[in-house]
């Protein structure tokens, strides 16, 4: 069966915000751009669908209108 690659992602957030997600590459170059959703307070469970034909080091940005952070994650095909 077919399954598109996806990220999966859990944040916790202290109030309701408008959170941008960005994919950049193990150089720091920006490579994909999901729209920006209005998460709720508390945890939240985001799935992002990923380029087709990923595999390596990437990073994950996280932003807000006043801050952001960067998880680095890698993707292992078989």
């Amino acid at each position: 069966m077919y399954h598109p690659p996806t990220l999966r992602v859990e944040v916790a957030m202290p109030r309701k915000e408008e959170l941008s997600t960005t994919m950049f590459s193990d150089g720091h170059a920006p490579l994909h751009r999901w729209p920006a959703m209005l998460v709720e307070e508390g945890r939240t469970v985001m799935e992002l669908p990923l380029p087709p034909d990923v595999g390596g080091t990437y990073y994950l940005e996280l932003a807000t209108a006043d801050q952001r952070t960067e998880r680095r994650f890698t993707i292992r095909t078989a």
